[in-house]
């Protein structure tokens, strides 16, 4: 027996082999393919509503390693720094999900919802459509949509400039976002966690329905 050939050894004998060996073959490529996938791609479960109407509470997205541009939803560990009532100052670093506005030596400013930019080395400032937000959002009744403000709580149109190497972040929910416009200011590019994919962006409903299903109901069938 042990001199005979493995094809001796092994003989196919109807179509039950055949079907054995197509599922051999896919679940080795569905190993492969996740092999791939999972380290070219992050799951991220977003909490909170701040980047609605476009990614909502308990929605899943894909992330990636890739440098951040305009217009890219980004994830981040941004840090604050507080003060307690004793004096003592302490530090907090929270995951976000934001949307990255201007980088690094751009200058901008919000005028009753309108988005300005001065990119770095121009002259002179440009209005920003921003077609990702509201329809509604633009409305001047709302103060929040006003960014900065000088002492006397009117605009200053002379911006903020973004430090270098950082990002200027907002959620695409602008009166309910905590983000660069208070306590995180600029975003360092190295807090930086990963980029959306627009492909997750584009099918958001089907990664979450498929990130959900794998996440709650197969562990639940089996007995997880």
């Amino acid at each position: 027996m042990s001199g005979l050939p493995l094809s001796k050894l092994y003989k196919k004998d109807g179509y039950g082999d055949i079907v054995l060996d197509v599922i051999i073959c896919l679940l080795l490529a569905v190993i492969a393919l996740v092999l791939v996938f999972t380290n070219t791609f992050t799951c991220i479960y977003v909490s909170g509503e701040s980047m609605e109407p476009n990614i909502w509470d308990a929605d899943y997205v894909l992330i990636r390693d890739k440098t951040p541009t305009y217009g890219d939803v980004v994830v981040v560990d941004a840090s604050y720094s507080y003060t307690d009532d004793s004096g003592n100052v302490y530090t907090s670093t929270n995951r976000l999900i934001k949307r990255v506005i201007a980088l690094g030596g751009d200058t901008l400013y919000l005028d009753r919802g309108q988005l300005y930019i001065k990119y770095a080395g121009e002259d002179d400032f440009v209005s920003v459509e921003e077609t990702y937000l509201d329809s509604d959002y633009n409305d001047p009744s709302k103060p929040v949509n006003t960014f900065p403000v000088n002492s006397l709580g009117l605009l200053d149109r002379e911006g903020h400039t973004v430090a270098d190497d950082c990002m200027f972040l907002m959620g695409d929910n602008r009166d309910i976002s905590s983000d660069s416009r208070g306590r995180y200011g600029d975003v360092s590019v190295k807090s930086l966690v990963g980029v959306v994919t627009d492909w997750s962006l584009a099918h958001i409903g089907s990664v979450t329905g498929w990130y959900t299903f794998w996440n709650k109901k197969v562990p639940e069938f089996f007995g997880f």
